[in-house]
């Protein structure tokens, strides 16, 4: 509940600031001890995936840091498995908000809200 109390905030103010307070991203990898993932995904949803962005982020301009910040701490809480499930509504939506809003930046904690959003209603109905 506190995961997704700190994601809709992030969404919040990703959306009309286009920004991620570091104290949301604290509080993410904080909270990352008490879930339910294992060890070693915790771990590897908190590298695998951020490592290869981060070097993206490096090279251009489209993806920034507080981004890159923001899935770590998600994946260290969600892990590797529940990551990439989250990611795949994820990517949809924001190709759909990329294109229905002409840009090509899209607020990523906005659009990971819905697809994390999408994916638990989902499951909730046995997908």
């Amino acid at each position: 509940m506190l995961f997704t109390i700190l994601l809709l905030y992030a969404a919040y103010t990703d959306y009309t600031r286009r920004e991620i307070p570091n104290s949301v991203i604290l509080s993410m990898y904080a909270l990352s001890v008490f879930s339910n993932a294992s060890v070693f995904d915790k771990v590897t949803g908190l590298f695998l995936l951020t490592l290869p962005l981060f070097f993206v982020a490096l090279k251009y301009d489209g993806m920034k840091g507080g981004d890159v910040k923001f899935l770590s701490a998600a994946g260290a809480y969600l892990g590797l498995y529940e990551l990439s499930l989250v990611l795949i509504p994820t990517t949809v939506t924001a190709v759909l908000y990329g294109y229905i809003k002409s840009e090509k930046s899209v607020p990523l904690a906005f659009v990971f809200c819905i697809g994390y959003i999408i994916k638990a209603v989902i499951f909730l109905k046995g997908g």
